[in-house]
């Protein structure tokens, strides 16, 4: 008796449908693998910011975001700033920004980190910063000044501490009276002269997690070919 064979016989619409979704699989895959490869090259660069440290102001310099900072001087605790519409774990609060001046009559926001809204918006929280010589440790961050507020940023309001919508280094130095940095610095989160600090080191996805939804959109595009050929591969005679 004659073994039975096998005809393979795709149809054309249903190939055509298969050969589109299987290219799109493909490029979502190969897509997932070139961002792999530039988050490794940015991942690079943050790695070497990272290495630089800075030990003094420099007003008129380019800013290095993610340098690390290590200062001395002293607090400004009598001229604070609150950011509103700062959340923690979904509790409305604010960030503490606070002046440090150092030697060379430089100075630069340090973002002291979150503390909770009162239950009332008039009560603003009770927040001090240490006097005398300090050290600071910190890394460098750029304030978002694009940040899209409604109404009025409070920058022109009076009274300490001032509750602002948004950081605004220029209106910032005028209600200071001195020059401050273009750059903000996070203060460590081992640091003790400040409140929450959960910082983000560098956001976005790692390459590895990258990497892993090229090989699901891989796997997907394996399996719709493995699909296609098994439907179109018929006994003959059948």
């Amino acid at each position: 008796m004659k073994p039975a064979g096998y005809r393979f016989s795709p149809s054309l619409l249903p190939t055509a449908a298969a050969a589109a979704v299987f290219g799109l699989l493909c490029g979502l895959g190969f897509w997932q693998l070139d961002r792999a490869a530039g988050k490794e090259e940015r991942q690079a660069a943050f790695e070497a910011r990272r290495a630089v440290v800075l030990d003094e102001i420099d007003l008129g310099g380019e800013p290095l975001e993610f340098a690390r900072v290590d200062l001395e001087g002293r607090y400004d605790p009598s001229h604070q700033f609150l950011q509103d519409n700062r959340t923690h774990r979904g509790r409305p609060g604010y960030y503490v920004l606070t002046p440090f001046r150092t030697a060379g009559q430089g100075a630069v926001l340090v973002n002291r980190g979150w503390v909770p809204a009162g239950p009332a918006r008039a009560v603003l929280p009770d927040v001090r910063a240490p006097g005398g010589d300090q050290r600071l440790r910190g890394t460098v961050r750029l304030p978002r000044e694009d940040l899209f507020v409604l109404g009025d940023t409070g920058h022109a309001a009076a009274g300490w501490p001032r509750v602002v919508q948004r950081v605004e280094i220029d209106a910032m130095q005028r209600s200071l009276g001195y020059p401050l940095a273009a750059w903000l610095v996070a203060l460590d989160p081992d640091a003790s002269h400040g409140y929450v600090r959960e910082w983000k080191a560098a956001p976005g996805l790692t390459p590895d997690r990258h990497r892993g939804y090229a090989f699901q959109w891989f796997a997907l595009a394996t399996a719709l070919f493995g699909i296609w050929v098994a439907v179109n591969l018929k006994r003959s005679g059948t």
